[in-house]
């Protein structure tokens, strides 16, 4: 027997849940989201409030009440909200040009990639991927150019759990090459190469620059490999895709940037100046599985004439029609020609590297 506390908690839950669904519906007049996105919203609510009325059946069970709540509703409440919070944030005009840039790149890469599937993109305190609703999570309040590699590693792990195999669209490679090899931290890693095979040194080198530590070059942690364990295997990638290069003078490109990114980081932190052989093999099989699975145009071109671009956001006016990777790698290689860069200096480049993302928004604003 149900009685009428538990009953009127259960319906309030239920309410919230159609609450959720209603205010992602009126969301769907702005059209900032697929309907695909707003599906598998429909659905996972669906599901959650058939739990809620099976539970009305169920008796007072309070603490099935509580792991409901906890293990399925939270989450997509949770989703949701951050869904809500990046359209907000996407119209506020202090965000736009950051969310707009970060869209374009994601957007173009996963493109690319072939994966068939959108991103969400929101904001958190730190960058990372939310599997539930597929979802890459910004650093607030960041709001430069310079952090935007970042999230490509995030969208890798997208890419990890939804690249098909050429021929079955219901293998997943990347999923099973993780699975076989039994070490819990390759996800990283392969996000990590994803990253480097799509933007070349320019992902390695944010990470050197705006995340790793000094004082935590070897410290691992239960979800990440250490920045040493990570770094050389962007470096033993970026190698194992000059051996693939298809012909010497984009191999040699890429050697460049394997040898570029490789001195940085014996200079940071002197334990090694070569990845070790275990970060050579797992290199090599990830960027194998990227060759073999992901549409060439993933692959990064070192060789893609950027001279003029780079000078464009120098002077900020880049050039117009530039893909979001092409941007994005100018902006990191202007970066490094300019070590000692005041942040007033950073922060033209930057806004000439974001207008250069959002062309509209660009040209409202000269308007």
């Amino acid at each position: 027997m149900t009685s009428p506390w538990f009953a009127t908690q259960v319906r309030q839950e239920i309410t919230e849940l159609e609450q959720v669904n209603e205010a992602l519906r009126q969301e769907e007049r702005l059209g900032t989201t697929t309907a695909a996105v707003r599906d598998d919203f429909t659905l996972l609510l669906r599901d959650r409030i058939r739990d809620l009325h099976d539970l009305l059946t169920a008796g007072d069970d309070w603490a099935g009440l509580d792991l409901l709540r906890t293990r399925r509703i939270a989450p997509v409440k949770a989703a949701a909200l951050a869904l809500l919070e990046g359209i907000l944030l996407r119209a506020h005009p202090f965000y736009r040009g950051i969310t707009v840039a970060a869209e374009a790149l994601l957007d173009a890469l996963v493109d690319a990639s072939g994966v068939g599937r959108g991103v969400l993109l929101s904001v958190a305190d730190g960058e990372r991927f939310e599997r539930m609703a597929g979802m890459v999570r910004m650093r607030f309040p960041d709001v430069g150019v310079w952090g935007l590699p970042i999230l490509v590693h995030e969208l890798g792990h997208l890419v990890a759990d939804a690249l098909p195999e050429p021929g079955d669209r219901n293998a997943r490679p990347v999923l099973i090459h993780l699975d076989r090899e039994d070490d819990r931290l390759l996800g990283e890693l392969f996000a990590d190469v994803f990253a480097t095979y799509a933007l070349g040194a320019a992902y390695p080198c944010a990470v050197m620059t705006l995340r790793a530590r000094p004082d935590r070059f070897d410290d691992a942690t239960p979800t990440h490999p250490s920045w040493d364990r990570r770094v050389w295997t962007m470096v033993a990638g970026l190698r194992e895709i000059a051996e693939r290069a298809p012909d010497p003078l984009t191999a040699a490109g890429h050697r460049r940037a394997a040898d570029q990114v490789a001195q940085r980081w014996s200079t940071m932190n002197g334990l090694a100046t070569a990845p070790p052989p275990l970060a050579l093999r797992q290199a090599r099989d990830l960027v194998d599985l990227l060759d073999r699975n992901a549409p060439q145009r993933l692959r990064f071109d070192p060789l893609a004439g950027r001279d003029a671009l780079v000078a464009g956001l120098e002077a900020g006016s880049p050039p117009a029609r530039e893909g979001p990777v092409a941007v994005v790698a100018a902006a990191w290689r202007w970066r490094l020609a300019n070590p000692d860069a005041p942040p007033a200096r950073l922060g033209r480049v930057s806004a000439a590297a974001l207008s250069a993302l959002d062309p509209e928004g660009a040209a409202d604003a000269a308007a």
